[in-house]
């Protein structure tokens, strides 16, 4: 039963839909950076649900979406250099293959309701100093050698997007599951109470 239970899940989730939408984003800012930079962005998923298919992009003050070189998320504030990025210990890394965006692995999620940390190793010259409530903020460096420093609580211009993460087959079978064993007591206690009637 349980097997079965399985193998629909794993159809359902093969066939569900996964939409892309704006998990989090700022494009207030109005102002490029004079030179470029080395760029990092923190920011906070909202509190109900988990995504998938993650794509990040930066934009100029035009908003021409824009991205470089090889995009890093982590779980708490990286504390190295542009050029330490790839031997840091990140949750995932994702190049840019369009030159707008990167796009992480499908299965890499974000969960709900938590602070992550992205950080790019490639200059840039994108605008900043957004003042939208994304739960976190912009960091820069102009040198690959630079530690990252505060952008003055301000952020860049940019948009983390994403899919409503569907549950795994385990938990769509634990679900199922569930529902079963739900029926199955409403159905026995709808024979009591017939029982009780008729005695």
């Amino acid at each position: 039963m349980l097997k079965r239970l399985a193998a629909m899940a794993l159809a359902i989730s093969a066939v569900a839909p996964l939409h892309a939408t704006t998990i989090v984003q700022d494009i207030s800012a109005t102002t490029n950076s004079r030179y470029q930079f080395y760029f990092g962005q923190s920011f906070t998923t909202p509190a109900t649900r988990s995504y998938a298919k993650i794509s990040v992009n930066f934009y100029d003050r035009f908003l021409n979406a824009y991205a470089a070189g090889t995009g890093y998320i982590f779980a708490k504030a990286y504390t190295g250099t542009p050029g330490g990025l790839a031997h840091a210990d990140s949750l995932a890394s994702a190049l840019t293959s369009n030159g707008t965006s990167w796009d992480f692995i499908p299965r890499f999620r974000l969960a709900a309701g938590t602070q992550y940390f992205f950080y790019t190793d490639a200059p840039m010259r994108i605008a900043g100093g957004g003042n939208v409530d994304v739960g976190g903020a912009s960091v820069f460096t102009s040198n690959p050698t630079g530690l990252y420093a505060s952008a003055g609580g301000r952020n860049a211009n940019f948009t983390v997007s994403g899919a409503a993460a569907i549950p795994e087959p385990a938990n769509w079978a634990l679900m199922i599951a569930g529902f079963g064993l739900v029926g199955i007591a409403m159905r026995q206690a709808a024979r009591r109470r017939t029982v009780a009637a008729a005695a």
